[in-house]
């Protein structure tokens, strides 16, 4: 298994020992066949995306760029080529962000990769491509269009078709 990142505290220590004490003591498991290499490296994989979703609820732009590098190499085991190869220069260019557009860094330090919809919840940060997904998928789920069709084409002659009734054709004064 891997090391742990900085991010586990002393509060998850106990916690920490008692999901890997299983798996150091094997209780349960036979340490050979290609069942247990699968789950064994499936739970190490799996540790990846809590800090991920950390990162983003909490505006934490290293631990972000740490959860990406640390998921690359996962990528290139599971022949996953083109997350490998995109997550790679994503990672290139975002650390090197600081010396290359300082402004677009001190940014992202401050949380700006992901989005706080409430004020009252401190923790409710999101990415901005969920976001965005999210929205989109309200806008296009209104009373008129809930259940009127799946098809990006239908939906977009529908709101097309929408915009000139509602607003009438425009004419140059």
């Amino acid at each position: 298994m891997r090391k742990r990142p900085v991010i586990w505290t002393s509060k998850l220590a106990p916690l920490q020992m008692y999901w890997s004490a299983p798996l150091r003591f094997g209780s349960g498991w036979q340490v050979s066949g290609l069942d247990t290499a699968y789950w064994m490296s499936y739970l190490d994989m799996v540790e990846i995306l809590p800090e991920m979703i950390r990162a983003s609820q909490e505006g934490n732009w290293p631990l972000h760029l740490h959860a990406i590098r640390v998921m690359i190499p996962w990528c290139v085991a599971y022949d996953k080529v083109n997350y490998a190869r995109y997550l790679s220069v994503y990672h290139a260019q975002m650390t090197r962000l600081e010396e290359e557009h300082p402004d677009i860094y001190h940014h992202m330090m401050e949380g700006g990769f992901s989005v706080q919809q409430s004020a009252s919840n401190p923790f409710g940060r999101v990415p901005v491509d969920q976001t965005l997904e999210e929205t989109v998928n309200k806008d296009t789920q209104t009373a008129d269009t809930k259940g009127f069709s799946l098809k990006s084409s239908t939906l977009s002659k529908y709101y097309n078709d929408c915009g000139v009734q509602k607003h009438g054709p425009t004419a140059d004064p």
